[in-house]
């Protein structure tokens, strides 16, 4: 799985990194084609990333993460005017993307270097982790690393290559957590607690009901 971060503008994004010594490739051009279609429409999107395998001396995102811009700014306001981002659970947008990393502070530099802005510190004690936040716009990138080294994340990170740091769970608000909870209980047949969690109360739904990341559905205190 690959975070795409939206930016307002993909080449402004490629030359701030490549000012920060970063190895950059993009922007590169992206569309869709239809079925039927034989050459490819004018690009709907512009992806920026940077190297697997950095030159001598460069930075490189080390997380699966992209900037993407979209040539038509106006695509969720259109979506959301159809009626296609309203969601049965009452999901909002997705305000935080966990990542296992073997060095918070390490990776919460690199992003800093990145552009982004590096917060306050969190613990996720189920997983057995501890790291921080680092902001991007309107979301949150969380950074965990193992504080126990039997605890789930530390697991997650054995059964990796040492090079692997993924997205390993999400932070969803929604608008009415109740609704929401009731829909997971009855889809699931599970029950599921709710916890003041770092953003508004929440409750939690495993990765194997999930397809592979743990899912915190919350709502923001005071709604």
């Amino acid at each position: 799985m690959f975070l795409g971060v939206n930016v307002s503008s993909a080449k402004a994004a490629a030359d701030y990194l490549k000012a920060h010594n970063f190895d950059v490739n993009g922007p590169n051009p992206g569309s869709i084609m239809k079925e039927g279609e034989t050459t490819p429409p004018p690009p709907m999107w512009y992806r920026v990333s940077t190297a697997d395998k950095p030159a001598a001396g460069k930075e490189s995102l080390t997380l699966p993460i992209f900037l993407i811009e979209y040539v038509y700014a106006g695509w969720g306001e259109k979506s959301r005017a159809e009626g296609l981002m309203e969601h049965p659970n009452a999901a909002r947008c997705i305000h935080a993307v966990w990542f296992a990393v073997r060095d918070a502070e390490a990776q919460s530099r690199t992003l800093g270097d990145a552009g982004l802005v590096v917060g306050e510190s969190r613990e996720a004690k189920f997983l057995g982790a501890h790291g921080r936040e680092v902001r991007a716009g309107q979301g949150v990138l969380v950074l965990l690393q193992s504080s126990d080294k039997n605890g789930l994340l530390a697991k997650y990170l054995s059964d990796h290559d040492e090079g692997t740091q993924g997205i390993i769970g999400l932070s969803i608000e929604v608008a009415d957590l109740a609704k929401a909870r009731q829909l997971a209980e009855s889809s699931t047949g599970r029950k599921l607690e709710t916890y003041k969690g770092s953003y508004g109360p929440s409750f939690l739904l495993p990765p194997e009901v999930t397809h592979g990341v743990w899912m915190e559905m919350f709502q923001p205190a005071g709604h």
